[in-house]
């Protein structure tokens, strides 16, 4: 697991690692969501990508449109986030 302070450098911390899963914030410093998933999809195809935020949902159809696996809004419970990540990578 590697976390990352924005998503410049989350971006180059997937290309180095490769992970399956990613779980990302919508508001974040250097690269805003929609960046961010679109450039892992570039990198992997098949990255699974759990988008959470605060912002609310009006989001969702362009994040699932880049590649967003699920979206969560903030407040989470903290299941939903755990159900959908055994979801995604089994």
């Amino acid at each position: 697991m590697a976390k990352a302070p924005d998503g410049r450098k989350g971006v180059d911390s997937f290309a180095s690692k490769r992970p399956d899963l990613v779980i990302t914030d919508i508001e974040m410093p250097e690269l805003d969501d929609h960046s961010v998933i679109s450039k892992i999809g570039e990198l992997q195809a098949d990255a699974k990508i759990v988008m959470v935020t605060g912002t609310g949902l009006h989001h969702l159809p362009v994040a699932h449109k880049l590649g967003a696996d699920r979206i969560f809004e903030k407040p989470l419970r903290p299941r939903d986030p755990i159900v959908a990540v055994e979801e995604l990578i089994s």
